[in-house]
């Protein structure tokens, strides 16, 4: 992954850690060190982008875009961050998780009904 996209993989992530918690800066620091990106890169990345709506969604198609094994690895963040960042069980962190999941076609399977 580039840097970009290691940075897209935090914002996802970091949207279940609640950086008022330590368990929540654990896995902020954790996550930063297992994408091999430091604080600065992602503070860069987050300034740049637009500051509206439509950004989380721009990053939502990028994700879905990246290799099955990138994938992987986006989704093992993700759980780990929705489990150990400090808003797990809130609505806001049940509906973000679904979405991102959603958004980014990270499932690994899809069941119709």
């Amino acid at each position: 992954m580039t840097i970009k996209e290691r940075c897209e993989a935090m914002m996802l992530a970091f949207t279940f850690i609640d950086p008022s918690k330590q368990e929540g800066l654990d896995m902020l620091n954790e996550t930063l060190n297992s994408l091999a990106i430091t604080f600065d890169d992602f503070k860069n990345f987050l300034e740049a982008l637009p500051h509206n709506e439509n950004a989380r969604f721009d990053v939502y198609n990028d994700v879905s875009k990246f290799s099955s094994e990138d994938k992987g690895v986006v989704r093992s963040i993700l759980v780990k961050a929705y489990s150990k960042g400090g808003k797990q069980g809130s609505e806001y962190a049940v509906f973000y998780f679904k979405e991102i999941i959603d958004q980014c076609d990270l499932a690994n399977a899809r069941i119709q009904i």
